[in-house]
């Protein structure tokens, strides 16, 4: 991170939350960049349920998550789930020798991170100087209203993983908040217009979809669901990543900068301060 961490998301959300109304409370961060829901699901099982949380909060970025879900759209050596024969979700585990092989040649070889981005950049320039407009990647296609055959899958998985997740925390007596993040080709239109040029004419590309997809999914399951989706067009009313005072991602794409985790920690505090009205159920603690 770029700031300190009194700064992200967490850590503002928990001040939010202890001055809001006297109760004290501990928001704890179990996040690691580039999981998958899977990762999450086994991350809850293996490190987050032990401290028996009150409620558990699912931080799902639209824009990738998505993809990272299917071994048939991404291959970056991350654990994932399956539907098995038996329509029951199955972990997918990395292999020891792609794993260790991946990790060690990241960690320790500077050589391989040098080649790697020179070859990565060189790539790119071949591609741009062959193919002026650059057709839309795989993970882009989470915008397309009519998904493809994998998709759809990748949807389905998503959801078995959701609700999956929904019965563990519920058996464990808390409460589950899945919130969508917004990335920044989301939320501003200079971005998002490279994306359907991209696309061209063979698809039809909407900001919300992702996230009225997501939305559907959770309501079909009964988990309560926020999209950050609405707070941030409305914190960059100009929908230009060129535009400083609104920028809400480090240079104006990628990760939140400090004013997007302070929007994000804002707009969950009110949703968990709104919580009783909104008749979200909160399941007894088991001790």
């Amino acid at each position: 991170t770029q700031f300190p961490r009194t700064e992200i998301l967490t850590s503002r959300l928990q001040r939010q939350l202890n001055n809001s109304d006297g109760h004290r409370c501990e928001v704890m961060n179990f996040a690691i960049a580039g999981a998958s829901t899977g990762q999450q699901l086994v991350l809850y099982r293996e490190l987050a349920s032990k401290y028996d949380p009150d409620l558990v909060i699912l931080g799902f970025h639209t824009e990738t998550d998505v993809w990272d879900n299917s071994d048939e759209l991404s291959h970056i050596p991350i654990l994932r789930c399956r539907i098995g024969n038996n329509g029951q979700l199955e972990e997918v585990r990395v292999s020891a020798s792609q794993q260790n092989r991946s990790t060690f040649l990241n960690r320790h070889s500077h050589f391989y991170n040098w080649q790697k981005n020179v070859t990565n950049r060189f790539i790119k320039q071949v591609r741009r100087s062959i193919q002026p407009v650059q057709p839309l990647k795989t993970e882009h296609h989470v915008f397309n209203i009519n998904p493809n055959p994998r998709y759809l899958r990748a949807w389905e998985l998503t959801g078995k993983i959701l609700e999956q997740i929904q019965v563990e925390t519920s058996r464990d007596g808390a409460g589950l908040l899945v919130v969508s993040i917004p990335g920044a080709k989301q939320v501003y239109h200079d971005q998002f217009k490279q994306l359907i040029e991209r696309g061209g004419e063979e698809v039809t590309l909407e900001a919300e979809f992702p996230d009225k997809r997501l939305a559907a999914i959770c309501q079909r399951s009964g988990i309560p669901y926020l999209s950050l989706f609405p707070a941030f067009r409305a914190s960059a009313p100009g929908r230009d990543s060129q535009i400083l005072s609104q920028r809400l991602f480090l240079k104006g794409t990628g990760h939140l900068n400090k004013k997007g985790h302070e929007l994000a920690a804002t707009a969950i505090s009110s949703w968990i301060a709104g919580a009783k009205t909104l008749e979200i159920p909160t399941p007894p603690k088991k001790r």
